[in-house]
């Protein structure tokens, strides 16, 4: 995936990825999922994408086949983890907000698929099970599992989390307001993404100043 694009192409419609293709769910069973064995997750950020999920399954050499759902989240919001992931973007990450409805994609997965994408993401997230009465997915009775960064989240304005937004853009403010960070990064997005794909090791460096300089907020989910 191109940085600059994250978190790609999500879905509109109910559909079941089936390896390479995308078919039409038509009714949602949420009975049918559950006694396949199937756990409910939202995807907030790039696993919302078809594509991600398609290589991560086959990467793990398990199922490539998932219902995926548009869905509804109550007192849930979507902001900026605090790190730079290795593939260079600032990867999203939910928080608790009342009053918020965020749209999400809710992800029907098997034991196996939900043990992929748990490695995949066990580094920078963890996965937890929300409380159905302060989060409600509309269109699903069971309580759903998410991932929450244990790395914090980016501070927006008034010390409140940032709310998820394009790459460029937020790669570009925060590059505009530490030079510091221009120093490892570059001074552009572009440079940002092209000095991280040569050197993986400049994420690293990259969140750890994102911490010394005051951009990063604890995250209550985590």
């Amino acid at each position: 995936m191109d940085p600059l694009v994250y978190p790609g192409r999500s879905v509109a419609e109910p559909v079941v990825l089936c390896g390479d293709e995308l078919l039409s769910l038509g009714r949602v069973d949420e009975a049918a999922f559950v006694a396949e064995g199937r756990v409910p997750v939202l995807a907030v950020g790039s696993n919302a994408a078809p594509a991600q999920l398609r290589h991560k399954f086959a990467l793990g050499g398990v199922s490539g086949t998932v219902p995926m759902v548009p869905v509804r989240v109550g007192g849930l919001a979507v902001g900026h983890s605090g790190h730079v992931s290795v593939a260079g973007y600032v990867a999203y990450s939910p928080f608790p907000a009342a009053g918020t409805v965020s749209d999400v994609v809710l992800l029907w997965l098997e034991e196996g698929q939900l043990g992929v994408v748990d490695a995949s993401e066990r580094v920078n997230y963890r996965r937890v099970e929300l409380p159905r009465d302060r989060f409600p997915v509309r269109g699903c009775r069971r309580g759903v599992h998410v991932y929450v960064s244990s790395r914090g989240l980016l501070a927006g304005a008034g010390g409140a989390p940032r709310e998820a937004g394009d790459q460029r853009r937020v790669m570009g403010e925060l590059l505009a307001a530490s030079p510091r960070l221009r120093e490892v990064l570059g001074a552009s997005p572009e440079e940002w993404v092209r000095r991280v794909a040569a050197d993986h090791r400049l994420c690293g460096a990259a969140s750890v100043l994102l911490v010394e300089e005051g951009f990063v907020l604890g995250n209550p989910l985590a």
